[in-house]
């Protein structure tokens, strides 16, 4: 959730003075509003890419896991 206020604070930064003249500060314009979109995305659908959750999990199986958890 963090993650979601924080992009929308950016975005409203960028997005004060939209759309913006200058060509540059319009792509950059663009590009936070999309990668603003993809993040909301992300979390509200709960998408992960190809491995990245499996990662995750396997690194939070390594944290907590021992080898004196085997022995029980």
């Amino acid at each position: 959730m963090f993650v979601l206020i924080g992009k929308m604070t950016s975005l409203a930064e960028i997005l004060e003075d939209f759309p913006s003249k200058d060509r540059y500060d319009f792509e950059e314009q663009m590009s936070e509003l999309g990668n603003t979109c993809g993040t909301w995305g992300r979390v509200m659908f709960n998408f992960h890419h190809p491995g990245e959750e499996t990662a995750a999990a396997e690194h939070h199986y390594h944290h907590h896991h021992s080898s004196y958890d085997d022995d029980y």
